[in-house]
C-alpha cells in the first residue's frame, strides 16, 4: 500500500507526495530490489516512472524493456553495466541512459556492500502493463 499526499498549486494541477517507507518493495530478480515510487498508480504520472533499485553483494541481473527508454543514476556502491559487447563500472554520482529493446546486465560485484540507485522509466506505466524482461 502506498500512502500519498495530495498538493495542489495555483493552476489546480494535482502534485503527488509519496514516501520511500510506504512503498513496499518488490524482488525483480534474485538480489534485485525495486521500489516503485512514482508510477501511474502510485503519482499519476503517465510518462515516467522513479525507481529506488538496490542490489545485493555479489548480485547480477540481466534484462530488458523493449518499449521503453531507462536512466539510471547510481547513489552507493558501485555497478558494472554490460551492453552490446561494451562494459562500464559505474560509480556514486555516474548515470547512464539505456535505449528500449537494449539488453543490459548489471553487477553488484562487492562481497559486502550493497548498491543502489534510481531508475527512471518512460513511459510510464500501471504496474501490470510494466514489463521488464528479465533473463
Amino acid at each position: 500500500m502506498v500512502s500519498k499526499s495530495k498538493i495542489h498549486n495555483e493552476r489546480n494541477v494535482g502534485v503527488s507526495v509519496v514516501s520511500s517507507d510506504s512503498v513496499k518493495q518488490v524482488q525483480l530478480a534474485k538480489g534485485f530490489w525495486s521500489k516503485r515510487l512514482i508510477t501511474g498508480p502510485t503519482s499519476g504520472s503517465q510518462l515516467f516512472m522513479l525507481s529506488r533499485v538496490s542490489m545485493d553483494p555479489n548480485s547480477t541481473s540481466t534484462g530488458s524493456y523493449p518499449d521503453k527508454d531507462e536512466a539510471l543514476f547510481i547513489l552507493k556502491g558501485s555497478v558494472r553495466i554490460s551492453w552490446n559487447g561494451h562494459r562500464k563500472n559505474l560509480l556514486p554520482g555516474d548515470s547512464v541512459f539505456i535505449p528500449m529493446g537494449t539488453t543490459t546486465i548489471m553487477e553488484n560485484g562487492s562481497k559486502k556492500s550493497k548498491a543502489e540507485l534510481l531508475a527512471v522509466i518512460a513511459p510510464s506505466k500501471t504496474l501490470e502493463e510494466l514489463q521488464v524482461v528479465v533473463h
